[in-house]
């Protein structure tokens, strides 16, 4: 590509270099796993893996070196005693343990959902009165910008908008238009009468009036017209920058259209509905789940089945959508899956730093603000550039909107900061400080990180809080995420990664098997860096070995709560903030907390919304 930098070569390691040439972040040749009440004849086990086990018992006589003969339920084992702790002994077993052993007593954090019922009657959205009208309204915005459209294809759109039909054939029966004594009645006399270039004008006026100006289904959004016509410029400017050609204004137009669905939720739900007051709320993660709670699927499902399964517009760039929002939250879960292509990863990207930029400039979100000035330095821009960048869109969306009669305007943005720090969501401590460190050496010397957790959901979030520390380089990058276990794919290519300076690969443990060939050359031949993160409950290293040697170099263990009951202490109050700031109110009450096994964060999340 060139642009900016991009598709230049990268100083990284090629297939022929071994892993042991590259940046080694972890010294384990197994992984460790946390266990209780499994029994054994000194006492019982702490944590194991496939070759050694820790103890909980008093050292007495042992002493490293040492050798014993252990019973582990009802196998024998020779041990060595490697390391003496104050509490515990641990051994290096001969046989090494079976994965059967192990897996009944692994410690695992609760996962707690509502019981949520099936998704709203679809029939109900999809059959409406509207349907036609927005479907031949998509239809016309897809034509506007398309060289090859021709006025058979508009006048079969127009012909479905009864209002939009009357307006041409007035103006075209207009006494400047009129020269003869001859009424057009049809449309297609119209077009002929006023010429295509002024029909589409038409259109255009027409289109911005029913679909972004008009704002009769959700009047409690703020600032509706500003949206849309900042939405429209900064997708416009950026899509060039990062080399997306937006054929027929496909990309620009789905975003613009997102207001549909939401609206389509306020009618089926105005106990959900009356929270979409600016693009915090609609892109906000805990609507999803607010959504779900309430409708039995969420918002991004019911996009999925109104525009493309019902109006069979956005089929193919849909995808990207999906992917843009798991770069806002590589936490979230998709119900769809997907297929992969170079286009819909670099839409995906886009619709990311536009969902930025919406933030940032209508809900004064700095965080937002910052996390894209840092990517817009990755397209060519300096902070100063990036400003005078985005003074520009919202000057020229204010004169739009002058133009039009609005008396509200947006105000310039300050360059936006960010002052979080690792620890001040996870706190301190020896395996936040790891975590940190490990993060410090892939950001400056490594190219491959495989993150293993035991809570999924939490370890995802916080991996977005990573990528984007002012500590780190990769803060600046390109990046995707990719759900390995949404895949609908036959293959995956290395080429369609090419505008990425960052791969995440999430859920690898869940990569369909027939793609771990192509997986594999992608993680040993990708010029740029790659995080792939995996579930220790998965214990690959039992169950898929190729992959396990693949990853095992570049493991780095997520804290886990049950090393540090201050972790999850963390987990619990930061969760709960973001709730309640989200929703501007108290929502749950910790308290709730104490004394429950431990909780997944997504389960928090469950709990504290059926509150909302």
């Amino acid at each position: 590509m060139g642009l900016f930098g991009f598709g230049k070569k990268k100083q990284t390691p090629n297939s022929s270099q071994s892993h042991e040439e590259v940046v080694r972040l972890n010294r384990r040749v197994v992984d460790r796993y946390w266990i209780e009440n499994l029994p054994t004849s000194l006492g019982e086990g702490v944590d194991g893996a496939k070759n050694s086990m820790a103890i909980g018992v008093k050292s007495g006589n042992l002493h490293v070196g040492d050798f014993i003969d252990l019973q582990i339920l009802q196998n024998n084992y020779e041990a060595e005693v490697e390391r003496v702790a104050t509490t515990k002994v641990a051994f290096r077993l001969s046989p090494e343990l079976q994965q059967e052993i192990l897996r009944p007593y692994l410690k695992k954090i609760i996962e707690e959902e509502p019981q949520i019922s099936s998704c709203l009657n679809l029939e109900n959205i999809v059959h409406d009165q509207e349907i036609e009208t927005n479907k031949a309204l998509v239809h016309l915005m897809l034509e506007l910008d398309d060289p090859n459209t021709n006025i058979e294809k508009f006048k079969a759109y127009i012909e479905a908008l009864p209002v939009l039909k009357e307006k041409l054939l007035k103006k075209a029966n207009s006494i400047e238009k009129t020269r003869a004594s001859t009424k057009v009645e049809d449309v297609g006399s119209a077009i002929t009468r006023l010429g295509f270039s002024e029909v589409k004008q038409e259109v255009y006026d027409f289109i911005n009036h029913e679909v972004t100006l008009s704002n009769n289904s959700l009047p409690q959004f703020q600032d509706f017209e500003a949206y849309h016509i900042f939405l429209t410029g900064f997708f416009k400017k950026i899509a060039p920058l990062f080399g997306f050609k937006d054929i027929k204004n496909e990309g620009q137009s789905l975003l613009n259209m997102l207001m549909i669905p939401a609206a389509i939720i306020t009618k089926e739900a105005p106990e959900v509905g009356k929270w979409y007051r600016s693009p915090k709320e609609l892109f906000g993660l805990e609507m999803r789940f607010l959504e779900r709670l309430r409708l039995g699927c969420d918002f991004i499902d019911i996009t999925q089945e109104y525009f493309v399964k019902t109006l069979g517009v956005f089929t193919y760039l849909f995808d990207g959508f999906i992917l843009g929002y798991q770069m806002l939250y590589p936490q979230y879960s998709p119900s769809i899956n997907i297929e992969l292509s170079e286009r819909k990863l670099k839409f995906g990207y886009l619709c990311y730093l536009s969902m930025l930029a919406l933030r940032f400039v209508f809900t004064n979100d700095t965080y937002s603000g910052y996390l894209l000035f840092g990517r817009l330095q990755r397209l060519g821009m300096s902070m100063g550039q990036s400003k005078a960048f985005m003074d520009t869109l919202i000057q020229g969306t204010n004169e739009q909107l002058f133009k039009i009669g609005v008396s509200s305007t947006l105000r310039p943005k300050e360059i936006p900061s960010s002052q979080y720090t690792l620890s001040s969501i996870l706190g301190t401590g020896m395996y936040v400080e790891y975590l940190s460190k490990s993060f410090e050496i892939f950001d400056k010397k490594g190219t491959r990180l495989a993150l293993r957790y035991e809570d999924e959901f939490f370890a995802h979030d916080i991996l977005e809080k990573i990528i984007n520390l002012s500590d780190f380089e990769f803060r600046k990058a390109p990046f995707c995420v990719v759900s390995c276990d949404k895949l609908k794919d036959e293959d995956l290519y290395l080429d369609q990664f090419k505008a990425f300076d960052l791969v995440i690969f999430k859920n690898v443990d869940k990569l369909p098997k027939k793609l771990f060939k192509d997986f594999s050359k992608i993680w040993k031949d990708f010029e740029g860096k790659c995080i792939a993160t995996y579930s220790s409950y998965s214990m690959i290293d039992f169950e898929n070995g190729n992959l396990y040697e693949l990853l095992n170099p570049f493991v780095v263990d997520f804290p886990s709560y049950y090393q540090s009951t201050t972790l999850y202490v963390k987990m619990l109050s930061y969760t709960k903030q973001k709730i309640d700031r989200f929703f501007e109110d108290f929502v749950c009450d910790l308290a709730q907390f104490k004394g429950d096994k431990i909780l997944s964060q997504k389960s928090v999340y469950w709990r504290c919304i059926q509150e909302v």
